[in-house]
């Protein structure tokens, strides 16, 4: 088979973002992942009012590394339904295969405040689908930090994910022209988590979020993407000329990003009714997460 895109109380998950073996990637059916509650289930005390006890393991230990194991697009912009269940199909498969890397460090917590930094992530292959590694990429860093109150951490505004995916020499999405960063730029991201309560061994060690970002309309509309899996995609060539200058720079594995969901939205492109960080107008993009702890830390991906 072939091998096969951050944390306020409560109240706020729910008012704070009124601002509008391998799988093989196949276009569309319906989204695997269900939706993720941000409520922590715990002691609701008794009959007496008597308070509940405060969570324990709610702080995650310093250095810890998590992934994005799950992302569930709920909306993007104007887009229909078929769009979003496709990106969520896609993506899906990414994730499951270690192509699609979200990952970030919990750097610690001081006065409240939680520090973090995040990073995308590149799939070493390895042997076997089953040996295949996680990398981080160096260049998409990015820090910011979180209020940090009992389980729930956030918001976190103004972030910014540069999104890779692929394996470092072979990334499945091309920006036109080929020189590079070969990423899908998000700005403007705000989050919120709730992190798991780990008591035990037996508990998982996972925060599931909420988050809502923006990718600009004019490099969304020179982004090409690759959407077999990244050992078919051919590496990126400055000088491919594309087809009729799509993809220019790209390859012949690579159609534009812009022109799928032009065509999964029934020929209507996007509203774009967000605005990026300097002001352009952008593609409005919500989804929900689960950011599961990782066993090895990441090491840095080669660089050639």
């Amino acid at each position: 088979m072939a091998r096969t895109f951050w944390f306020y109380g409560l109240t706020c998950v729910a008012g704070c973002f009124s601002d509008p073996e391998r799988i093989e990637n196949k276009f569309p059916k319906e989204s695997a992942l269900g939706e993720v509650s941000l409520i922590p289930v715990g002691d609701v005390g008794d009959e007496a009012d008597v308070p509940a006890a405060p969570p324990c393991g709610c702080t995650p230990a310093a250095g810890t590394w998590y992934r994005f194991t799950q992302l569930k697009v709920t909306s993007l912009d104007t887009a229909s339904t078929t769009v979003v269940d496709a990106l969520n199909t896609l993506w899906s498969a990414d994730m499951a295969g270690k192509e699609l890397n979200i990952l970030f460090r919990l750097d610690g917590v001081d006065g409240g405040v939680m520090k973090l930094t995040a990073y995308s992530g590149a799939r070493i292959p390895g042997a076997t689908p089953e040996a295949d590694t996680v990398c981080f990429v160096e260049s998409s860093e990015f820090q910011t930090q979180l209020t940090a109150s009992t389980c729930t951490y956030g918001p976190a505004v103004d972030v910014g994910l540069k999104v890779y995916s692929g394996t470092p020499t072979q990334p499945k999405n091309c920006a036109a022209g080929g020189d590079g960063p070969h990423v899908i730029p998000v700005s403007k991201v705000a989050l919120v988590a709730v992190h798991t309560a780990v008591c035990d061994s037996s508990d998982g060690d996972y925060l599931d979020g909420q988050l809502e970002g923006s990718i600009t309309q004019s490099i969304l509309g020179d982004l090409c993407t690759c959407v077999t899996a990244s050992d078919d995609c051919d590496s990126p060539d400055p000088a491919y000329e594309g087809s009729g200058g799509t993809c220019a720079g790209c390859s012949g594995s690579f159609t534009s990003l812009k022109n799928i969901l032009v065509g999964l939205n029934g020929g209507s492109d996007l509203a774009y009714e967000c605005k990026d960080a300097d002001g352009a107008s952008a593609a409005c993009l919500g989804a929900t997460f689960r950011a599961s702890a990782m066993s090895v830390s990441p090491a840095a991906c080669p660089t050639e």
